[in-house]
């Protein structure tokens, strides 16, 4: 696929100047909007848009394409993530681009009267699903859009409708915007400091364990020489973020989650996941693999340490999703084991 063609449709050149958009990115800004702007009843379950592509590909920017032309429509619109640093980068762009779009916590905005103040939700990471959210909002006539590289959370499809999609994971990888990752199949009898004893890791890592094993990874981390920091849900956003930052700025060389780190977590720096997790949804592999498959200066290779078998596991389904994405719900449903 040629990732300058995307899907066929009308050009907006005036997207393509402000947003610096590739064609696909354009043609899925645009049905997007199509499909917000088309009046439906409340009560209509099933029928709101959802934005598929591989981590990398750009879903931010089209939603910020997205956002900014519903403004410009009169719509209000409010941009949710459950990290503060999300909603603070989604502000400065669209802000630098001379429109106001409202952001907020998913978590707050859950309980907000303010809730009904706005006509469009933009839905960062949807495959989390918040059902009892989404009812509210169809109920009372509201649109969203939601954004994700996974769709495979079973009862997504009660929510959502159009799936909008572009090129696949190994599209970008062929297109130099994806690292494929390179497995390496470590052995590990379930003590953490001879598993990191016989690590090297040249770069940043992210580290993956089981619940209530956070501290004592981290702990035979540091006791291997590695610098470590874990985050966990249930933690204050400002700590969570604290910890990232470090992580980002280089003090800290591995940082350890359950899951969190799996799901919106981008920072092309890091070269290596280390999965200490048996997995048994495909759905959070893909999403841990995608965390070191985007591209940066100097970074050749990236490794996937598999402590579990996790590789060979999803191996068929995880080189089919790569190859050929999702179009449809006939194509997630092959997912969904």
């Amino acid at each position: 696929m040629d990732l300058l063609g995307g899907k066929s449709g009308r050009r907006n050149h005036r997207d393509e100047e402000m947003f610096n958009l590739l064609d696909y990115q354009i043609a899925a800004a645009e049905e997007a909007v199509q499909l917000l702007m088309h009046e439906r009843p409340p009560f209509t379950f099933g029928a709101e848009p959802l934005l598929v592509l591989p981590t990398g590909a750009g879903k931010t920017e089209i939603a910020i394409s997205v956002a900014c032309r519903l403004a410009n429509e009169g719509k209000r619109v409010c941009f949710l993530a459950d990290r503060k640093s999300e909603l603070r980068n989604f502000c400065r762009r669209t802000g630098e681009l001379g429109t106001v779009v409202d952001a907020e916590m998913v978590q707050v905005m859950e309980s907000s009267p303010h809730r009904f103040d706005y006509d469009v939700f933009i839905v960062d990471e949807a495959h989390e699903l918040r059902a009892g959210f989404l009812r509210i909002l169809v109920a009372s006539g509201k649109r969203f859009l939601g954004l994700t590289a996974t769709p495979f959370r079973r009862g997504l499809q009660n929510h959502y409708g159009p799936i909008i999609s572009g090129p696949t994971t190994n599209d970008m990888v062929r297109a130099g915007r994806l690292v494929r990752p390179r497995a390496v199949e470590e052995k590990w009898s379930g003590d953490y400091r001879t598993a990191f004893d016989s690590l090297s890791l040249l770069g940043p890592a992210l580290a993956f364990v089981p619940p209530r094993q956070l501290q004592v990874c981290v702990s035979a981390c540091r006791e291997a020489g590695f610098s470590a920091d874990y985050i966990r849900s249930g933690l204050p956003p400002d700590k969570i973020d604290d910890a990232i930052s470090r992580f980002e700025y280089g003090d800290t060389q591995v940082l350890v989650s359950v899951a969190m780190l799996s799901r919106d977590y981008d920072n092309p720096a890091v070269r290596h996941a280390l999965d200490f997790a048996k997995q048994t949804s495909f759905g959070l592999h893909v999403q841990k693999l995608s965390r070191i498959m985007q591209t940066a200066l100097g970074k050749l290779v990236a490794r996937y340490h598999d402590f579990t078998g996790n590789w060979q596991r999803f191996r068929e389904a995880r080189e089919r999703f790569w190859e050929h994405g999702v179009r449809d719900w006939a194509d997630v449903a092959r997912y969904q084991v």
